[in-house]
């Protein structure tokens, strides 16, 4: 007849009714004792007291979904986190590839990769700045091609001579300014 009421110990059923029905327990407290230790409840109030039994154990429950729902979130947005970490470590890395000439190769990968696996264990922009740091000298770069200017001729008082189409400005001499005058009117 009663969900919860026969299988509380007589502790935890005036530890949840002083906690959740104060009234309930002065009520509870006043009923006679047997000489077995149990308590002698009237029906009505034996229904109150399950009820309050019954939505205690809904509310615990409820925590406890409550807390592990909690747990999961937390993990997700840990794992995001991480993901996100590594995707601006790996964009980082392409950036020193594009920008300063790190060869894309398998043992430069593998390297960055042990380097930052040993030390942060997590890929994230700052550990790929302290790998390359690290291991600057044990990568490999690409060479840096100077190109090949032509000679620059010279005027002569030994100045440059400016190119054609060339803006003039105040930081040109005046020897310059009537050499490309006159290279551009066709003298």
């Amino acid at each position: 007849m009663y969900k919860k009421l026969g299988k509380t110990s007589l502790l935890d059923l005036t530890r949840i009714l002083i906690e959740s029905a104060p009234a309930l327990f002065a009520e509870f407290e006043s009923c006679p004792r047997n000489r077995d230790g149990t308590v002698t409840l009237s029906q009505s109030l034996a229904q109150r007291i399950d009820y309050v039994l019954v939505q205690d154990s809904v509310k615990s429950h409820f925590a406890k979904l409550r807390e592990e729902d909690d747990k999961i979130h937390k993990e997700a947005h840990r794992r995001l986190k991480i993901e996100r970490l590594h995707k601006e470590g790996l964009d980082r890395l392409e950036c020193y590839a594009r920008e300063q000439g790190l060869e894309r190769t398998e043992a430069n990968a593998k390297a960055v990769d042990e380097w930052i696996n040993r030390v942060y264990h997590i890929w994230q922009p700052n550990a790929v700045d302290a790998a390359i740091k690290a291991l600057r000298d044990r990568l490999t770069w690409v060479k840096a091609e100077t190109p090949q200017s032509e000679p620059q001729e010279l005027l002569p008082n030994g100045e440059p001579r400016l190119a054609l189409g060339t803006t003039p400005s105040r930081k040109h001499s005046i020897e310059q300014l009537r050499d490309l005058d006159q290279r551009q009117r066709g003298r």
